[in-house]
């Protein structure tokens, strides 16, 4: 248990009751001009302004550049205002609903000499100037009236002790920092908030020095702390975000950097309190953690990297009961427990891109629970096993203190990129024996590339053709699945002939590769191969059928990130190489339709994807798994009907774009994955078990040039039940002999 031992700053409601000279009610203090009394607003609604060039400069305990008096006044400072002694305050406000600007200077020199200070309630006070002083208790800023809003987009620098950057002691303040602060003394906090329900925003920066010099230090029940900015602090107990009242919110998505022992990055010791990081929390000294939670039933929450370095110093340390804490992010103990949860009821959430180094400790397990997220594969070592361990279905292993995960979501790489890989082979096929559909010419003579510059149109004899071919599909994370991204694509050449009057075949070879990439990296898998096979086509007018057969082998290499918290850097890579086979069967039938003077080609494809994948072992883990070779089997649907768009032949240029769309029925089937993990035994689904209906569309072009040769390409997009978008990709070149 830490001591707060923050004192409060004395009350300046005597400073206000003390005698000043009052000199005018409005006043303006023009350039070049400077007075040595204080300037005072006496009756309600009064306006001050001293313009750049004006000065005020005071000399004497209790002796203001400014004094305000009444409600409604407003004071603008675009000059210097200067103050030497004690209680002398640049400017001093006590009457409600004050407006006062400064975008020149104020600088005052002495005990309790603030640059600025308000009593009021529903004050505005703003400064994109400068404001320096020097003295204890001589705040940059400080208010203690309600419902006040400060706000900072210029310099504030204070120099003493319990001197604070601002100050705020009335309830619903709102306070936000655009500029900079800069403190040095012992308890000079940047702000310093002691009322109920404040807002207190940091997108500045904030550095301090001196001992107990928190960056944001709030008591107040229902706070909200954000910072965007930046946060230094240097010395001992010097926080960069403190705080104790019940019900605060506090978050960071800038950074936060301390320097000194027991000087946390953020602590918080109210009750129900939110701790969220974004950002960069960085702590050097012995007994400084990175999170500190003293109250009961806090959430904590890590998406970004909290990494502390001092002895005894944990990242996230929780002491109260009922506690959860949920990771994404980075946490990093250089000598001490990464994660540390003392109370009972303690609830740890281990989500996709944790990362942990150092130890994780559960004081009372028996009450606790660990759960590890979608996306995320473990090897963590935990002291005080918590009773309850679930991985959402995942598979799951617990053996001699070490939490086991596999995310299964990456076993189905292989099978979704060779699928993948030969569903955009089989388009190219198609397009080779089709090509895009003419509103007047059979498909046939489209596909096979008219005679230039002849009278009746005909196929050659013999042709060659060659593709390059890919494809992407993507998936965004849900539920309890991962997302992913996969890559995939190939080159192909191929020749073929007449064997008689209405029927061709041919020979093609080519080489494939993919990769596949789950979200944060947790699995990658690449992939090279290559392929070969036949097809023909026999077109008798209205009818057609295509048939084609490939068969290929691929050689796959799997990276499989494993959270380990024993491991320098907090984790593992798993590696493991490994081949498969493929055989690919497909059949297409259709014909064309005239309706209303447009032709229409509906086809029908089935088409078959057997794939083999060795087993493996993987090395680099401490949870690396042993995995038996495996058998996976695709049946793919295709209905789609197409028809054209452009149909141009001007002198043997043709060109012919045609479009299409349909819906794929895909059907996977196979084995489960068996594996062993940490010497046990485990099976589970390889996660490409479903049937899905796919819609899609795509748009085909050729252009045939005199001499015979053709220009083509074409894509397609479409989307899954599945929530699976697909992207693919087609270019190529064709030729007669």
């Amino acid at each position: 248990m830490k001591l707060d031992l923050k004192l409060w700053p004395a009350s300046a409601l005597c400073a206000l009751m003390l005698p000043g000279a009052a000199m005018a009610a409005d006043f303006t203090i023009v350039d070049g001009q400077t007075e040595t009394m204080t300037q005072t607003l006496s009756d309600p609604g009064d306006v001050g302004t001293v313009e750049a060039g004006g000065t005020i400069s005071t000399a004497g305990d209790n002796h203001h550049a400014v004094r305000m008096n009444e409600n409604g006044q407003s004071l603008a400072n675009h000059g210097r205002l200067e103050t030497s002694g004690e209680w002398a305050m640049g400017i001093l406000s006590g009457g409600n609903d004050a407006v006062i600007s400064n975008s020149g200077v104020i600088e005052t020199s002495g005990g309790n000499a603030s640059g600025i200070t308000s009593g009021g309630d529903g004050a505005e006070i703003g400064n994109s100037g400068t404001i320096a002083t020097s003295g204890d208790w001589a705040m940059g800023i400080y208010h203690f009236g309600a419902d006040s809003v400060v706000l900072n987009s210029g310099t504030i620098e204070t120099s003493g002790n319990s001197a604070y950057g601002i100050a705020s002691e009335g309830v619903d303040a709102e306070i936000e920092n655009s500029g900079a602060i800069e403190t040095s003394g012992l308890y000079s906090d940047g702000i310093w908030s002691h009322g109920a329900n404040a807002v207190i925003g940091n997108f500045g920066t904030i550095r301090t020095s001196g001992l107990s010099a928190e960056g944001i230090w709030s008591d107040g029940a229902n706070a909200a702390i954000d910072n965007s900015g930046v946060i230094e602090t240097s010395g001992d107990s010097a926080e960069g975000i403190d705080s104790s009242g019940a019900n605060a919110t506090v978050s960071n998505s800038g950074t936060i950097s301390t320097s000194g022992d027991n000087a946390d990055g953020i602590w918080s010791h109210g009750a129900n309190a939110v701790v969220l990081n974004s950002g960069a929390v960085e702590t050097s000294g012995d007994l400084a953690y990175g999170i500190l939670s003293e109250a009961a039933d806090a959430t904590i929450g890590n998406t970004g990297t909290i990494v502390v370095t001092g002895a005894g110093a944990a990242g996230v340390l929780s002491t109260a009961d009922g506690a959860t804490v949920t990771n994404s992010g980075t946490i990093a103990s250089e000598q001490d427990n990464a994660l540390e949860l003392q109370g009972s009821n303690a609830t740890l959430n281990l989500l996709a891109g944790s990362v942990i180094r150092g130890g994780v400790e559960f004081a009372d397990p028996g009450t606790a629970t660990l759960n590890i997220g979608p996306g995320l594969n473990t090897a963590l070592t935990v002291t005080g096993m918590p009773a309850t361990v679930d991985a959402g279905g995942q598979p799951l292993v617990v053996s001699g203190g070490v939490v086991a995960v596999v995310d299964p979501v990456g076993f189905a790489a292989a099978p979704s990129m060779i699928a993948g890989a030969t569903g955009a082979l089989a388009n190219s096929l198609d397009r080779r024996m089709r090509g895009p559909v003419s509103s007047s010419a059979p498909s046939f003579v489209t596909s096979y590339f008219p005679v230039a510059g002849g009278g009746d149109e005909g196929t050659s004899a013999a042709g060659w053709w060659g593709d390059v071919f890919g494809g992407m599909s993507s998936r965004s994370a849900s539920g309890n699945e991962a997302g992913y991204g996969q890559l995939h694509g190939g080159v192909v050449v191929g020749f073929d002939r007449e064997v008689s009057a209405s029927t061709r075949a041919g020979l093609f070879a080519g080489g494939l590769a993919g990769r596949f990439a789950e979200d944060n990296d947790a699995t990658v898998v690449g992939m090279t191969g290559i392929f070969g096979g036949a097809y023909a086509r026999h077109d008798a007018g209205a009818f057609f059928a295509d048939l084609s057969l490939t068969g290929g082998v691929t050689f796959n290499d799997s990276d499989r990130q494993v959270l380990n918290n024993l491991a320098p850097g907090g984790i593992e890579t798993a590696t493991a190489s490994y081949a498969g086979v493929f055989a690919s069967p497909s059949l297409t039938v259709g014909g064309s339709h005239e309706v209303a003077g447009t032709t229409f080609t509906p086809s029908l494809r089935a088409r078959y994807t057997g794939i083999y994948l060795d087993g493996y072992a993987e090395t680099g883990s401490a949870a690396a798994l042993t995995v038996d070779s495996r058998v996976h089997h695709v049946f793919d649907l295709r209905a789609q009907v197409e028809t054209a768009l452009v149909d141009r032949d001007d002198a043997g240029d043709m060109q012919r774009v045609s479009l299409r769309a349909g819906v794929d029925g895909i059907f996977h089937r196979g084995d489960d994955v068996d594996a062993d993990l940490l010497g046990t035994g485990i099976s589970f689904a390889s996660g490409t078990d479903e049937d899905v209906a796919r819609g899609f569309v795509g748009v085909d072009a050729a252009h045939v040039m005199p001499g015979g040769r053709t220009f083509n390409a074409g894509f397609e997009v479409g989307a899954g039940t599945d929530s699976v978008v697909t992207l693919d990709l087609r270019a190529g070149l064709r030729g007669r002999f």
